[in-house]
């Protein structure tokens, strides 16, 4: 059951980063993040939401080439608040797009091993919860973008 609290996004995105910090530094990724000035604050509940998007900007600093940028844009959309997190790791072709998000769900495509698991099925699963949307682009070999919609 969620413990639904207004929330304001770009914070817990902040609190995720700050988590994944020394991991990021390990991995030699810098998290660059431009956000929209002024966003509404959102009706989620923050250990969720903070646990999917850790899921998300995780697997893009460990599949970012060393030296690499991670971008996370905070932008409104419509009626949702958009989180996107693009990388620059080796992506995949659009076919098994939607196969990252079954459960256990083991898919090798390029370098990147995707979906080892329950992550990204549970972050999904988070997301929907919440009334909202998870997307991806992908293009093999030029990195990869999620973008989590969250409902005002």
């Amino acid at each position: 059951k969620l413990q639904l609290s207004s929330q304001k996004v770009e914070v817990l995105v902040y609190n995720v980063n700050e988590r994944l910090k020394q991991f990021a530094l390990s991995r030699g990724v810098d998290v660059c993040f431009d956000s929209e000035e002024h966003l509404p604050n959102i009706m989620v509940d923050r250990d969720e939401i903070e646990k999917a998007i850790g899921i998300i900007l995780k697997n893009a600093i460990e599949y970012s080439p060393k030296n690499e940028k991670v971008n996370v844009k905070i932008y409104k959309k419509d009626n949702y608040l958009a989180v996107c997190i693009t990388d620059k790791g080796p992506g995949f072709p659009p076919e098994f797009q939607e196969q990252v998000f079954k459960r256990y769900e083991m898919i090798k495509i390029l370098k990147r091993k995707i979906g080892a698991g329950l992550s990204l099925y549970l972050a999904k699963l988070i997301i929907q919860e919440h009334k909202g949307l998870i997307q991806i682009d992908s293009i093999e070999n030029s990195g990869m973008t999620f973008c989590v919609y969250l409902p005002l």
